[in-house]
């Protein structure tokens, strides 16, 4: 029988599975380097970095090479605003939005709901709130 049917021999089996104790094999260069008593290249970086007898342009040039490893980049990316901080408008103009993409990727299911909730009317995007008509047109 298949996967998971029930009818198999399965359960605990003496010695079977991984022994206890057993390090991984595939081990980080951290511990390896340690195991060797090795010391990582961050590591020293640190060490100059605290060390206040090293001149003060040597521990600058550490801080800047070992900062990359201690925190992130930060990123340009837009963090998305909460729908009870949105107006009206951005709400409307976010729904239409996500219509457009329901209908681009073909599913149905989301356009359906999207269309009852804009009450069968075909949703219009969202006016500018500027006149770009010339002058003198009507």
């Amino acid at each position: 029988m298949g996967i998971g049917a029930g009818t198999g021999s399965g359960g605990a089996r003496r010695g079977a599975g991984r022994p206890k104790g057993v390090k991984n094999k595939r081990r980080p260069a951290r511990f390896r380097a340690e195991d060797n008593g090795q010391e990582l290249p961050l590591d020293f970086m640190l060490k100059v970095l605290n060390d206040p007898t090293q001149p003060l342009e040597r521990r600058d040039r550490m801080a800047v090479h070992a900062a990359p490893y201690l925190h992130p980049r930060l990123t340009a990316a837009a963090t998305p605003r909460a729908t009870f901080e949105m107006s009206s408008e951005e709400l409307t103009s976010l729904l239409y939005r996500e219509l457009e993409h329901a209908r681009d990727q073909g599913d149905l299911k989301t356009v359906r709901q999207l269309e009852e909730l804009f009450g069968g009317d075909r949703p219009r995007r969202p006016r500018l709130a500027v006149n770009n008509s010339r002058p003198g047109s009507s």
